[in-house]
Protein backbone atom coordinates (compact mmCIF):
# COMPACT_ATOMS: atom_id res chain seq x y z
CA UNK A 1 0.00 0.00 0.00
CA UNK A 2 1.78 3.44 -0.85
CA UNK A 3 0.90 6.15 1.41
CA UNK A 4 1.20 9.80 -0.27
CA UNK A 5 3.04 12.27 1.98
CA UNK A 6 1.52 15.70 3.14
CA UNK A 7 1.58 18.08 0.50
CA UNK A 8 -0.68 20.83 -0.93
CA UNK A 9 0.61 21.58 -4.46
CA UNK A 10 -2.10 24.28 -5.03
CA UNK A 11 0.02 26.35 -2.42
CA UNK A 12 3.39 25.70 -4.28
CA UNK A 13 2.16 26.58 -7.50
CA UNK A 14 0.28 29.72 -5.46
CA UNK A 15 3.43 31.14 -4.34
CA UNK A 16 5.60 30.39 -6.97
CA UNK A 17 3.34 31.94 -9.41
CA UNK A 18 3.01 35.08 -7.20
CA UNK A 19 6.81 35.62 -6.90
CA UNK A 20 6.89 35.17 -10.92
CA UNK A 21 4.16 37.95 -11.16
CA UNK A 22 5.28 40.36 -8.40
CA UNK A 23 8.70 39.86 -7.08
CA UNK A 24 8.16 41.99 -4.33
CA UNK A 25 6.09 39.34 -2.68
CA UNK A 26 9.33 37.67 -1.90
CA UNK A 27 9.77 39.58 1.43
CA UNK A 28 6.45 37.40 2.37
CA UNK A 29 7.46 34.05 0.95
CA UNK A 30 11.46 34.14 2.17
CA UNK A 31 10.88 34.10 5.80
CA UNK A 32 8.31 31.42 5.40
CA UNK A 33 9.62 28.61 3.20
CA UNK A 34 12.79 27.47 1.87
CA UNK A 35 13.61 25.38 -1.18
CA UNK A 36 13.34 21.90 0.32
CA UNK A 37 10.19 23.10 1.59
CA UNK A 38 8.25 22.30 -1.44
CA UNK A 39 7.18 18.42 -2.22
CA UNK A 40 7.34 18.65 -6.00
CA UNK A 41 11.25 18.56 -7.47
CA UNK A 42 9.87 20.76 -10.41
CA UNK A 43 8.82 23.80 -7.67
CA UNK A 44 11.66 22.98 -5.73
CA UNK A 45 14.20 23.81 -8.84
CA UNK A 46 11.59 26.60 -9.45
CA UNK A 47 11.88 27.96 -5.78
CA UNK A 48 15.67 27.63 -6.17
CA UNK A 49 16.08 29.69 -9.26
CA UNK A 50 14.10 32.36 -7.95
CA UNK A 51 15.65 32.66 -4.86
CA UNK A 52 19.07 32.58 -6.66
CA UNK A 53 18.60 35.89 -8.88
CA UNK A 54 16.99 37.52 -6.23
CA UNK A 55 20.23 37.11 -4.38
CA UNK A 56 22.35 38.35 -6.94
CA UNK A 57 19.80 40.93 -7.47
CA UNK A 58 18.45 39.79 -10.92
CA UNK A 59 15.37 40.51 -12.94
CA UNK A 60 12.59 37.82 -11.67
CA UNK A 61 10.06 36.64 -14.51
CA UNK A 62 9.74 33.09 -16.23
CA UNK A 63 12.27 34.18 -18.66
CA UNK A 64 14.87 34.70 -16.87
CA UNK A 65 14.35 31.48 -14.13
CA UNK A 66 14.27 29.56 -17.50
CA UNK A 67 17.47 31.06 -18.63
CA UNK A 68 19.05 30.25 -15.05
CA UNK A 69 17.73 26.67 -14.74
CA UNK A 70 19.53 25.73 -17.94
CA UNK A 71 22.50 27.33 -16.99
CA UNK A 72 22.33 25.30 -13.47
CA UNK A 73 21.36 22.47 -15.43
CA UNK A 74 18.02 21.88 -13.53
CA UNK A 75 15.74 22.92 -16.56
CA UNK A 76 15.40 18.97 -16.86
CA UNK A 77 13.27 18.75 -13.28
CA UNK A 78 10.62 20.20 -15.02
CA UNK A 79 10.42 17.95 -17.67
CA UNK A 80 7.36 16.07 -16.01
CA UNK A 81 5.16 18.97 -15.80
CA UNK A 82 5.38 20.36 -19.39
CA UNK A 83 9.19 21.64 -19.62
CA UNK A 84 9.65 25.79 -19.55
CA UNK A 85 5.73 26.14 -20.64
CA UNK A 86 5.31 25.22 -16.66
CA UNK A 87 6.72 28.73 -15.99
CA UNK A 88 3.98 30.21 -17.90
CA UNK A 89 1.30 28.00 -16.47
CA UNK A 90 2.42 28.85 -12.83
CA UNK A 91 2.05 32.36 -13.97
CA UNK A 92 -1.68 31.77 -15.28
CA UNK A 93 -2.72 30.24 -12.18
CA UNK A 94 -2.61 33.37 -9.94
CA UNK A 95 -5.31 35.28 -9.28
CA UNK A 96 -3.85 37.33 -6.77
CA UNK A 97 -0.92 37.83 -4.56
CA UNK A 98 -2.95 38.91 -1.83
CA UNK A 99 -2.25 35.44 -0.37
CA UNK A 100 1.20 34.95 -0.74
CA UNK A 101 1.86 34.99 3.02
CA UNK A 102 -1.12 32.55 3.68
CA UNK A 103 -0.11 29.91 0.93
CA UNK A 104 3.57 30.25 2.08
CA UNK A 105 2.74 29.18 5.56
CA UNK A 106 0.62 26.54 3.74
CA UNK A 107 3.52 24.68 2.49
CA UNK A 108 5.55 25.50 5.26
CA UNK A 109 3.25 23.53 7.54
CA UNK A 110 2.72 20.35 5.02
CA UNK A 111 6.48 20.26 4.75
CA UNK A 112 7.29 19.92 8.38
CA UNK A 113 4.43 17.72 8.38
CA UNK A 114 6.63 15.33 5.89
CA UNK A 115 10.06 16.15 8.43
CA UNK A 116 7.94 14.60 11.48
CA UNK A 117 6.39 11.65 9.56
CA UNK A 118 9.78 9.93 7.65
CA UNK A 119 10.97 10.81 11.41
CA UNK A 120 8.85 8.69 12.64
CA UNK A 121 9.24 5.78 9.69
CA UNK A 122 13.31 5.92 10.53
CA UNK A 123 12.72 5.59 14.59
CA UNK A 124 10.50 2.37 13.73
CA UNK A 125 13.17 1.06 11.67
CA UNK A 126 15.61 1.79 14.33
CA UNK A 127 14.03 0.46 16.91
CA UNK A 128 13.37 -2.92 14.28
CA UNK A 129 16.32 -3.12 14.07
CA UNK A 130 18.82 -5.01 16.38
CA UNK A 131 21.26 -2.98 18.52
CA UNK A 132 21.70 -1.65 22.22
CA UNK A 133 18.83 -0.32 23.81
CA UNK A 134 19.96 2.89 24.88
CA UNK A 135 22.23 3.43 21.76
CA UNK A 136 18.54 3.67 20.18
CA UNK A 137 16.87 6.05 22.57
CA UNK A 138 19.53 8.54 22.78
CA UNK A 139 19.22 8.16 18.79
CA UNK A 140 15.35 8.93 18.73
CA UNK A 141 15.91 11.57 21.12
CA UNK A 142 18.24 13.10 19.16
CA UNK A 143 16.53 12.46 16.23
CA UNK A 144 13.07 15.06 17.56
CA UNK A 145 15.46 17.10 19.95
CA UNK A 146 16.63 18.26 16.17
CA UNK A 147 12.76 18.26 14.46
CA UNK A 148 11.56 20.69 17.74
CA UNK A 149 14.46 22.82 17.31
CA UNK A 150 14.23 23.70 13.95
CA UNK A 151 12.99 26.56 13.91
CA UNK A 152 12.91 30.38 11.30
CA UNK A 153 14.04 32.90 12.37
CA UNK A 154 11.29 35.69 13.45
CA UNK A 155 13.78 38.27 11.29
CA UNK A 156 14.74 42.11 12.41
CA UNK A 157 11.48 43.32 14.90
CA UNK A 158 10.73 46.95 14.57
CA UNK A 159 11.62 48.86 17.50
CA UNK A 160 7.74 49.92 18.49
CA UNK A 161 6.58 46.48 19.07
CA UNK A 162 9.91 45.52 21.32
CA UNK A 163 9.34 48.80 23.16
CA UNK A 164 5.48 48.12 23.75
CA UNK A 165 6.90 44.90 25.81
CA UNK A 166 9.68 47.07 27.35
CA UNK A 167 6.97 49.71 28.53
CA UNK A 168 4.46 46.94 29.68
CA UNK A 169 7.33 45.10 32.10
CA UNK A 170 8.55 48.71 33.51
CA UNK A 171 5.00 49.73 34.11
CA UNK A 172 4.49 46.55 36.32
CA UNK A 173 7.79 47.34 38.22
CA UNK A 174 6.59 50.51 38.95
CA UNK A 175 3.44 49.71 40.00
CA UNK A 176 4.80 47.56 42.70
CA UNK A 177 7.86 49.21 43.49
CA UNK A 178 6.78 49.80 47.02
CA UNK A 179 6.36 46.09 47.65
CA UNK A 180 10.01 45.71 47.23
CA UNK A 181 9.40 43.20 44.70
CA UNK A 182 12.32 41.37 42.55
CA UNK A 183 11.49 40.48 38.79
CA UNK A 184 13.07 36.97 38.96
CA UNK A 185 13.16 33.44 40.86
CA UNK A 186 14.13 34.90 44.76
CA UNK A 187 16.96 32.95 46.70
CA UNK A 188 15.51 33.75 49.58
CA UNK A 189 18.49 35.57 50.90
CA UNK A 190 17.22 39.17 51.01
CA UNK A 191 20.84 40.59 50.60
CA UNK A 192 21.43 38.41 47.40
CA UNK A 193 18.28 39.59 45.60
CA UNK A 194 19.10 42.88 46.19
CA UNK A 195 22.11 42.54 43.99
CA UNK A 196 20.31 39.86 41.45
CA UNK A 197 16.50 40.96 41.87
CA UNK A 198 15.55 36.97 41.48
CA UNK A 199 17.35 34.43 39.21
CA UNK A 200 16.30 35.96 35.51
CA UNK A 201 15.08 33.68 32.89
CA UNK A 202 17.45 32.52 30.07
CA UNK A 203 20.24 33.10 32.34
CA UNK A 204 22.97 30.99 33.33
CA UNK A 205 24.31 31.46 36.85
CA UNK A 206 27.31 29.80 38.05
CA UNK A 207 28.34 29.22 42.56
CA UNK A 208 31.38 28.76 42.76
CA UNK A 209 33.73 27.98 45.68
CA UNK A 210 36.45 25.65 47.31
CA UNK A 211 35.31 22.66 48.75
CA UNK A 212 32.97 22.79 52.00
CA UNK A 213 32.37 26.35 51.26
CA UNK A 214 28.34 25.59 51.22
CA UNK A 215 27.91 25.42 47.29
CA UNK A 216 25.35 22.82 47.05
CA UNK A 217 23.63 24.00 50.24
CA UNK A 218 23.47 26.98 48.41
CA UNK A 219 21.89 25.85 45.03
CA UNK A 220 19.38 23.29 47.40
CA UNK A 221 18.65 26.06 49.41
CA UNK A 222 17.39 28.67 46.16
CA UNK A 223 15.79 25.60 45.04
CA UNK A 224 13.81 25.00 48.08
CA UNK A 225 12.72 28.46 47.95
CA UNK A 226 11.62 28.86 44.61
CA UNK A 227 9.43 25.54 45.21
CA UNK A 228 8.58 27.12 48.28
CA UNK A 229 7.13 29.96 45.73
CA UNK A 230 5.69 27.10 43.55
CA UNK A 231 8.09 27.29 40.86
CA UNK A 232 9.25 23.79 39.80
CA UNK A 233 12.84 22.58 40.04
CA UNK A 234 14.98 19.94 38.66
CA UNK A 235 17.70 19.58 40.28
CA UNK A 236 20.91 17.40 38.58
CA UNK A 237 23.01 15.77 41.63
CA UNK A 238 25.56 14.39 39.61
CA UNK A 239 27.50 13.65 43.05
CA UNK A 240 25.42 13.29 46.06
CA UNK A 241 22.60 10.88 46.04
CA UNK A 242 19.26 11.88 45.70
CA UNK A 243 18.42 10.99 49.96
CA UNK A 244 21.44 12.76 50.29
CA UNK A 245 19.75 15.70 48.99
CA UNK A 246 16.61 15.18 50.81
CA UNK A 247 18.23 14.85 54.46
CA UNK A 248 19.90 18.01 53.61
CA UNK A 249 16.27 19.63 53.07
CA UNK A 250 15.22 18.12 55.94
CA UNK A 251 17.76 19.84 58.06
CA UNK A 252 17.36 22.52 56.54
CA UNK A 253 13.95 22.98 56.76
CA UNK A 254 13.77 21.84 60.34
CA UNK A 255 16.87 23.67 61.21
CA UNK A 256 17.87 19.86 62.91
CA UNK A 257 21.69 19.46 63.30
CA UNK A 258 22.71 17.43 60.60
CA UNK A 259 24.70 15.00 62.66
CA UNK A 260 22.11 14.63 64.79
CA UNK A 261 20.13 13.07 61.58
CA UNK A 262 22.89 10.93 60.98
CA UNK A 263 23.35 9.88 64.02
CA UNK A 264 19.64 9.12 65.01
CA UNK A 265 20.55 10.96 68.35
CA UNK A 266 17.22 12.98 68.38
CA UNK A 267 15.28 14.18 71.24
CA UNK A 268 11.04 13.82 71.36
CA UNK A 269 10.97 17.36 70.82
CA UNK A 270 13.30 17.92 67.55
CA UNK A 271 11.58 14.96 66.65
CA UNK A 272 8.43 16.47 66.85
CA UNK A 273 9.70 19.86 64.95
CA UNK A 274 11.55 17.39 62.60
CA UNK A 275 8.11 15.49 61.63
CA UNK A 276 6.30 19.56 60.84
CA UNK A 277 8.67 19.35 57.71
CA UNK A 278 7.96 16.45 56.22
CA UNK A 279 4.30 17.48 54.77
CA UNK A 280 6.21 20.69 53.52
CA UNK A 281 8.61 19.19 51.78
CA UNK A 282 6.69 16.54 50.18
CA UNK A 283 4.45 18.88 48.72
CA UNK A 284 7.26 20.81 47.12
CA UNK A 285 7.60 20.50 43.27
CA UNK A 286 11.04 19.46 43.34
CA UNK A 287 12.39 16.78 40.97
CA UNK A 288 15.98 15.05 41.40
CA UNK A 289 18.34 13.09 38.81
CA UNK A 290 20.75 11.94 40.38
CA UNK A 291 22.68 10.04 37.74
CA UNK A 292 25.85 10.28 37.15
CA UNK A 293 28.05 10.51 34.31
CA UNK A 294 25.36 12.24 31.83
CA UNK A 295 26.85 14.29 28.83
CA UNK A 296 25.88 17.76 28.63
CA UNK A 297 23.14 16.52 25.37
CA UNK A 298 21.49 14.17 28.12
CA UNK A 299 20.89 16.71 30.33
CA UNK A 300 19.33 19.04 28.35
CA UNK A 301 16.77 16.30 26.71
CA UNK A 302 16.03 15.36 30.37
CA UNK A 303 15.65 18.96 31.33
CA UNK A 304 13.43 19.86 28.17
CA UNK A 305 11.09 16.19 28.57
CA UNK A 306 10.72 17.59 32.27
CA UNK A 307 9.17 21.05 30.95
CA UNK A 308 7.24 18.90 28.59
CA UNK A 309 5.95 16.58 30.20
CA UNK A 310 6.03 16.82 34.22
CA UNK A 311 5.64 21.10 34.14
CA UNK A 312 4.08 22.27 30.76
CA UNK A 313 1.55 24.56 32.40
CA UNK A 314 4.28 25.90 34.58
CA UNK A 315 5.23 29.65 33.41
CA UNK A 316 8.68 29.46 35.01
CA UNK A 317 11.16 26.71 36.48
CA UNK A 318 14.45 26.39 37.84
CA UNK A 319 17.19 24.12 36.88
CA UNK A 320 20.30 23.24 39.35
CA UNK A 321 23.45 21.21 38.06
CA UNK A 322 25.43 19.65 40.66
CA UNK A 323 28.19 19.97 39.56
CA UNK A 324 29.79 21.23 36.50
CA UNK A 325 32.82 19.41 36.79
CA UNK A 326 31.01 15.86 36.34
CA UNK A 327 29.77 16.82 33.43
CA UNK A 328 30.63 15.13 30.56
CA UNK A 329 30.91 16.91 26.76
CA UNK A 330 29.10 14.97 24.13
CA UNK A 331 32.36 14.83 21.79
CA UNK A 332 35.25 13.72 24.26
CA UNK A 333 38.50 15.13 24.04
CA UNK A 334 40.79 14.17 26.91
CA UNK A 335 43.63 15.73 25.93
CA UNK A 336 42.15 18.81 25.94
CA UNK A 337 39.98 19.83 29.05
CA UNK A 338 39.11 23.10 28.28
CA UNK A 339 37.50 22.56 24.92
CA UNK A 340 35.83 19.84 27.16
CA UNK A 341 34.43 22.59 29.86
CA UNK A 342 33.96 24.75 26.89
CA UNK A 343 31.19 22.49 25.23
CA UNK A 344 28.91 21.98 28.68
CA UNK A 345 29.13 25.51 29.70
CA UNK A 346 28.00 26.54 26.52
CA UNK A 347 25.51 23.59 26.82
CA UNK A 348 24.14 24.55 29.83
CA UNK A 349 23.71 28.64 28.18
CA UNK A 350 21.62 26.83 25.34
CA UNK A 351 19.55 25.23 27.85
CA UNK A 352 18.41 28.54 29.83
CA UNK A 353 17.86 29.87 26.41
CA UNK A 354 15.62 26.87 25.53
CA UNK A 355 13.78 26.57 28.62
CA UNK A 356 13.38 30.38 29.07
CA UNK A 357 14.88 30.07 32.64
CA UNK A 358 17.10 30.42 34.79
CA UNK A 359 19.67 27.44 35.10
CA UNK A 360 21.84 27.44 38.32
CA UNK A 361 25.46 25.40 38.02
CA UNK A 362 27.71 24.48 40.24
CA UNK A 363 31.14 24.80 40.09
CA UNK A 364 34.74 24.05 42.05
CA UNK A 365 37.56 26.82 41.94
CA UNK A 366 41.20 26.28 41.74
CA UNK A 367 43.26 25.94 44.40
CA UNK A 368 45.66 28.38 43.37
CA UNK A 369 43.80 30.88 45.88
CA UNK A 370 45.13 29.53 48.65
CA UNK A 371 48.75 30.15 48.25
CA UNK A 372 47.24 34.09 48.22
CA UNK A 373 46.53 36.35 51.97
CA UNK A 374 43.26 37.38 50.27
CA UNK A 375 41.63 33.85 49.69
CA UNK A 376 38.42 35.73 48.44
CA UNK A 377 38.19 34.29 44.64
CA UNK A 378 38.13 35.70 41.60
CA UNK A 379 37.19 35.18 38.04
CA UNK A 380 40.56 33.46 37.44
CA UNK A 381 40.09 30.70 39.82
CA UNK A 382 37.23 29.34 38.12
CA UNK A 383 39.05 26.00 36.56
CA UNK A 384 39.27 26.10 33.04
CA UNK A 385 37.46 29.60 33.48
CA UNK A 386 37.84 31.29 29.75
CA UNK A 387 34.55 29.42 28.60
CA UNK A 388 32.58 29.67 32.03
CA UNK A 389 33.29 33.10 32.44
CA UNK A 390 32.19 33.97 28.83
CA UNK A 391 29.21 32.02 29.07
CA UNK A 392 27.66 32.61 32.23
CA UNK A 393 25.33 35.52 33.07
CA UNK A 394 25.84 35.99 36.72
CA UNK A 395 29.39 34.37 38.79
CA UNK A 396 29.02 34.18 42.24
CA UNK A 397 31.62 33.18 44.68
CA UNK A 398 31.26 31.66 47.66
CA UNK A 399 33.37 32.88 50.50
CA UNK A 400 33.56 32.45 54.71
CA UNK A 401 36.26 33.65 56.40
CA UNK A 402 36.04 31.01 59.63
CA UNK A 403 36.92 28.44 56.98
CA UNK A 404 40.49 30.22 56.99
CA UNK A 405 40.55 31.98 60.20
CA UNK A 406 39.75 31.56 64.08
CA UNK A 407 39.33 34.63 63.99
CA UNK A 408 38.75 38.00 61.50
CA UNK A 409 42.21 38.83 60.57
CA UNK A 410 43.62 42.82 61.17
CA UNK A 411 41.80 44.88 59.07
CA UNK A 412 39.17 42.68 57.65
CA UNK A 413 35.65 43.78 56.89
CA UNK A 414 34.01 43.79 60.91
CA UNK A 415 31.04 42.76 59.03
CA UNK A 416 32.82 39.46 57.86
CA UNK A 417 33.19 37.28 60.88
CA UNK A 418 32.88 33.72 61.71
CA UNK A 419 28.98 32.51 60.67
CA UNK A 420 29.54 35.47 58.30
CA UNK A 421 29.08 34.56 54.36
CA UNK A 422 29.53 36.39 51.84
CA UNK A 423 28.27 35.77 48.56
CA UNK A 424 30.26 37.25 45.94
CA UNK A 425 29.05 38.65 42.55
CA UNK A 426 32.01 38.88 40.78
CA UNK A 427 30.13 39.11 37.51
CA UNK A 428 26.63 40.07 36.14
CA UNK A 429 25.61 40.35 32.71
CA UNK A 430 22.68 43.01 32.94
CA UNK A 431 23.38 43.68 36.96
CA UNK A 432 25.91 45.60 39.61
CA UNK A 433 28.60 43.32 40.66
CA UNK A 434 28.69 43.51 44.96
CA UNK A 435 28.54 41.16 47.80
CA UNK A 436 26.15 39.81 49.58
CA UNK A 437 26.56 39.53 53.40
CA UNK A 438 24.70 36.36 54.52
CA UNK A 439 24.27 34.15 57.96
CA UNK A 440 25.77 30.47 57.63
CA UNK A 441 24.33 28.01 59.82
CA UNK A 442 26.83 25.10 59.40
CA UNK A 443 25.02 22.46 61.50
CA UNK A 444 22.24 22.48 59.30
CA UNK A 445 24.72 23.74 56.22
CA UNK A 446 22.21 26.11 55.60
CA UNK A 447 22.67 29.85 54.60
CA UNK A 448 20.34 32.32 56.31
CA UNK A 449 19.49 36.08 56.49
CA UNK A 450 20.77 38.35 58.94
CA UNK A 451 18.86 40.42 61.32
CA UNK A 452 19.78 43.35 63.30
CA UNK A 453 22.56 44.39 61.19
CA UNK A 454 23.27 45.89 57.56
CA UNK A 455 23.05 42.79 55.02
CA UNK A 456 25.45 44.62 52.38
Amino acid sequence: MTVEMPHDIDAEKAVLGAALLDPRCLVDIVPEVAPDDFFHPANRAVCEAVYELDRKSHAIDAVSVADWMRSAATIDRLRAVNGADYLTELLASVVTVANVAHHARSVARKSERRRWVLAAVKLRDMGLAAGDDAEFLQAAERELMALTARKRAAGPMAVKGVLNRVVKTLENRYEKRNEHAITGIASGLHALDALTQGWQRSDLIIVAGRPSMGKTALAMSSAVEAARAGVPVLFFSLEMSAESLIERVVAMEGNVDSSQLRSGQINPATWVRLSGSFGRISDMPIWLDEQSGLRIGEIRSRARRWRINDVAKAERVLVVVDYIGLVHPDNDNPKNREREVAQVSAGLKAMAKDLSSPVMAVAQLNRGLESRHDKRPMLSDLRESGSIEQDADVVSFLYRDEYYHDTPPAGQCKKCGPAIAEIIIAKQRNGATGCAHVGWRAESTKFVNLSGRSEQ
